[in-house]
């Protein structure tokens, strides 16, 4: 995939971009970048035209910190706007699965179908939120110690994120509390057709949120049998799942 700069009306954002065919979208989850989702979007890029944008992230050049996910949305349709694009697939993933809703319910108009990964629709009923971020992560890495991949996976995101917490420190301190901020606002309905898989053993989602998310109309939920970021070493798989869903 190819490096990329776009100026928007007062940041300058890098991406990566490869393939052909319609516009593919994918966001990098919370505080690490696009260079986390090379081999998922050269994945992807077999069947669309992969765009991942470091949105506030990366080699990004922005002038101001974005304290709150209306400022990442905003950020997102300027970036669109940019690229002079009309509509697209979009993929988000965690903490971006939250940007990427958000930015469907404002925008539905550029968006043909959503997949999600790992995240929540709608509000997280959960106390202590950014102590559950820090435990969550804490197990996150101790699952991936027990294999070779899972080690490779650990050291990509410690370097990833590393590097995006020295060229950004303030903006990873703001992502981290605007992930664990309370989002008030119940969604009833998706206005686009929306996928989301959630991984049954998720260190940071309860299950018990499945149920009010059920409720959702236009949201179809597939339960996996995995942790929040199983896909990381399967990126196969998780292509296929979002290959087939937005093919059908």
């Amino acid at each position: 995939m190819k490096n990329q700069f776009v100026q928007t009306n007062s940041n300058k954002i890098h991406y990566l971009t490869g393939g052909q065919g319609k516009t593919l979208i994918l966001l990098p989850s919370l505080w690490i970048t696009s260079t986390s989702y090379h081999v998922l979007g050269s994945e992807l890029s077999k069947y669309f035209q992969v765009i991942i944008p470091d949105i506030y992230r990366g080699k990004s050049h922005f002038n101001k910190n974005a304290t709150n996910i209306d400022d990442y949305v905003k950020s997102l349709s300027y970036f669109v706007e940019a690229l002079s694009l009309k509509k697209f697939y979009l993929v988000g993933v965690s903490f971006s699965g939250l940007l990427a809703t958000k930015y469907t319910l404002k925008h539905s108009n550029t968006i043909y179908k959503l997949f999600l990964v790992s995240t929540a629709v709608g509000p997280l009923s959960v106390k202590n939120k950014r102590l559950l971020l820090i435990l969550g992560y804490a197990k996150l890495l101790f699952h991936n110690m027990f294999s070779s991949d899972g080690i490779k996976t650990n050291i990509l995101w410690l370097r990833d994120s590393i590097q995006n917490l020295m060229r950004h420190p303030l903006q990873v301190l703001y992502e981290g509390i605007v992930a664990t901020s309370d989002d008030k606002n119940h969604v009833f309905d998706m206005n686009v057709p929306t996928k989301l898989l959630f991984a049954r053993k998720d260190e940071f989602i309860p299950v018990k949120v499945l149920s009010v998310m059920e409720k959702i109309s236009n949201l179809e939920i597939e339960v996996v049998d995995h942790y929040h970021a199983w896909f990381f070493k399967q990126e196969d798989i998780l292509a296929k799942k979002i290959v087939a869903y937005f093919k059908a």
